[in-house]
Parts: structure tokens; C-alpha cells; sequence
């Protein structure tokens, strides 16, 4: 990040803190214009105009982050909750669903919980109990499962053998 961004966006925190919203949205502004690919600067200012309550400019940061960043959660998640806000629950299931789709994590649950609501859907999970991650316990191990030992070479077992086959797939991205 370049001098220049980094001025702006330290004023903006600045700014941020002391809850002077609109200030500090500009000051994101202005370290995005200087550094393009500043990834704080272009979250927080979707975070500075939801403390606002504008919650369409909102979205449109947090897409245009999303869209430049698209392996992160946080500003898929802040555009669910964006979305939510205005009152797009439509929006809101689709982006949650594409979200847990990229980024699986458990906080994307109860947003999808809640866009279903207010869209008339019901969601039904089904948890798969784990006695323990697969990866801890050696194929040969004799002890209980509540008892953790890191071997020396993980094993994976059963149908968890095919998540870790996956692993040289996608290792190049």
C-alpha cells in the first residue's frame, strides 16, 4: 500500500472512531483512489455508510469489495447484512447462499436462517456428528477418540478420504 493510501486511510480511522461516518466514508474514498487494491479501505467504507444507515451505498461497496476480493468472507457477509437492513431479503438468501458456497463458515448460518424467514423458506440442516477431525488420529491408533495425539502423518479414514484427495486438486489455487 502506497504512502499516500495509507495517509488517507489512517485519517479515515481516525475519523471512523470518533463516529464521524461521513468523513471518514470520503477519506476511504480517497485512499481507494490512490490504491486501488486497498482491501480495509474498501471494506470500511461499506462498514462507514452502514453506520450511516445507507444501506444501498452499503451494498455497493461491499460489492465492489466482493468483487475485488472475491475469496474473502467479510465483505460477502457484510453485503448479506446489508442487504438484510434494506429490507432485500431475496438478495439477501441468494448472497448468503453463494457466500457459504465460496467461504463456508458457520456465521453465514444464521443469516441464511434469517433471510430464509423473511422469505418465507425454512431451512433444514443436517449436522454430521465428529466424534473428532479425522486428520488427528493415525489409521493404525488404538486409542479412544476423545484422546488427542498428533501423529507424525495425519490419516484420513473412511469417506473423510476423499477431502483429503481433494487437498492436491485445489492446492494450486
Amino acid at each position: 500500500i502506497n504512502e499516500k493510501a495509507l495517509k488517507y486511510f489512517d485519517e479515515a480511522e481516525e475519523e471512523f472512531g470518533k463516529k464521524n461516518y461521513d468523513q471518514a466514508a470520503k477519506l476511504y474514498k480517497r485512499a481507494l483512489e490512490a490504491e486501488p487494491q486497498f482491501y480495509k479501505a474498501s471494506l470500511y467504507l461499506g462498514d462507514s455508510y452502514y453506520f450511516m444507515k445507507r444501506y444501498i451505498d452499503a451494498i455497493a461497496a461491499f460489492k465492489e469489495s466482493s468483487t475485488k476480493f472475491p475469496e474473502l468472507l467479510e465483505p460477502r457477509k457484510y453485503l448479506t447484512d446489508a442487504y438484510i437492513k434494506e429490507k432485500l431479503y431475496d438478495k439477501a438468501l441468494q448472497e448468503a447462499i453463494n457466500t457459504m458456497a465460496v467461504y463456508p463458515d458457520l456465521s453465514m448460518f444464521s443469516r441464511i436462517q434469517t433471510a430464509a424467514y423473511y422469505n418465507d423458506k425454512k431451512l433444514d440442516i443436517k449436522w454430521i456428528s465428529r466424534a473428532i477431525f479425522p486428520n488427528k488420529i493415525a489409521s493404525d491408533s488404538k486409542k479412544e477418540l476423545n484422546t488427542y495425539s498428533d501423529p507424525k502423518e495425519p490419516q484420513a479414514k473412511a469417506h473423510w478420504v476423499s477431502y483429503k484427495n481433494a487437498l492436491d486438486k485445489i492446492s494450486s489455487y
